[in-house]
């Protein structure tokens, strides 16, 4: 009989020994810098519970297998400058929850974050930056928590073209998308409906348009749009009414109106309405409802294909695609010769280009329906061509000698 109690009692205490083998806590941070310190450590458990940050960073970085047993994380996690020959995070993939902010960041070897697709908590920021073969988020999408504090920001990814993933509901800080030049659509992130920092979509030279937005209502921080090279459409923006800060749309040469925000009607305290050097822009019936509310502050509409000043904003915009509503307009230019001051009447808002014989603009400006007095007293003696364009992209162009 006592035999039989010394081998039951060994047996429970293997038994109790190998059950807290399995799970454990491990109390503060996880720093690794090099590859001998990971080498060096010893995973105290099979599911691993850390309390602080971990942190995976160094260029002699090869081999994170030992991080497959940690399953949570109290703080951040960071993957930062390891080497390229880490193609793979599938050691990530036991992750269930992470109380701080994601970042991956310039992990060169990197194709696919898939393997965080467990992930279903994150109490920080995603920060995913700076990765030159990563091709998609696919990983980020179970998140039934998304990011509490710090928002998102995709900035720099070279070969990134899919960022469907980030599709939660509500955004806690910024959406930044910025400087991904494969990237040519926002992808499926309908439903986004609120985000409580700044939108800022820029410098993503493929991106053709922003028609994924479609459920975002209101923005608590800027909206940015600028420097898009390929963009044509922002009309995904088309359910957007309010946002907390200004309004930026600037330099990006393909797009031609800003259909997308004609439910937008209030900006922040002391906002800005500021559309510039966007080169072939001549509709701005977007913003029609956004300027007759006056819920701004300054408005600055610059170097674009029409430029109407404030106080003769056009109040009612015609479909441009309907050419039948096209009218033929009228202006006279006088004199001509001209020394010092060039007369336009014209009857209609428009722009008008002053430009010599090879092709140099000298002189830009915006036209009123009346009468328009131009200085040219400072332009040299010669012959300029005067082209001056409509809203609806109408064009004249006449010969004017300057003496």
């Amino acid at each position: 009989m006592k035999k039989i109690s010394f081998f039951l009692s060994l047996s429970i205490m293997l038994i109790s020994g190998y059950t807290a083998n399995a799970q454990c806590t491990f109390t503060g941070d996880l720093n690794f810098t090099t590859q001998a310190q990971l080498d060096a450590w010893s995973p105290p458990c099979s599911q691993i519970t850390v309390t602080g940050f971990v942190n995976v960073q160094g260029s002699t970085i090869t081999d994170i297998s030992k991080l497959q047993n940690i399953v949570q994380v109290g703080s951040y996690l960071q993957l930062k400058s390891i080497s390229p020959i880490v193609t793979s995070i599938s050691s990530l993939s036991n992750i269930t929850s992470v109380g701080g902010t994601l970042v991956i960041r310039d992990c060169d070897g990197l194709t696919s974050i898939a393997p965080l697709g467990g992930l279903t908590s994150l109490g920080g920021a995603i920060i995913i930056r700076d990765n030159l073969n990563l091709t998609s988020l696919n990983g980020l999408g179970n998140l039934i928590n998304p990011p509490l504090t710090g928002g998102i920001t995709i900035y720099n990814n070279t070969a990134l073209s899919d960022i469907s993933a980030i599709n939660y509901g509500i955004i806690n800080g910024l959406l930044e998308i910025n400087s991904n030049p494969a990237l040519t659509s926002l992808g499926t992130l309908s439903s986004i409906t609120n985000i409580t920092g700044l939108l800022k979509i820029t410098l993503n030279n493929s991106l053709a348009n922003i028609n994924d937005l479609t459920g975002l209502t209101s923005v608590g921080g800027n909206v940015e749009i600028t420097s898009n090279n390929a963009l044509t459409s922002i009309s995904g923006l088309s359910s957007l009414t309010s946002a907390g800060g200004s309004l930026y749309v600037r330099t990006n040469p393909l797009l031609s109106n800003l259909t997308g925000l004609d439910n937008l009607t209030s900006l922040g305290a002391g906002a800005a309405i500021d559309v510039k050097d966007n080169t072939i822009l001549k509709s701005l019936c977007g913003l029609n409802a956004l300027v007759a509310s006056g819920n701004f502050t300054t408005y600055v509409v610059t170097g674009n294909g029409y430029n109407p000043l404030l106080s003769n904003f056009p109040t009612a915009c015609q479909d441009l695609t309907n050419t039948t509503n096209y009218k033929s307009f009228e202006f006279l230019s006088y004199p001509n010769p001209v020394n010092n001051q060039l007369n336009i009447c014209i009857d209609r808002e428009a722009t008008y280009a002053l430009s010599n014989l090879s092709g140099q603009k000298v002189m830009v400006g915006s036209l009123t329906n009346g009468e328009n007095s131009i200085n040219a007293s400072n332009i040299t003696t010669g012959m300029y061509i005067l082209e001056i364009s409509d809203l609806f992209g109408l064009k004249y162009s006449a010969k004017i000698l300057k003496e």
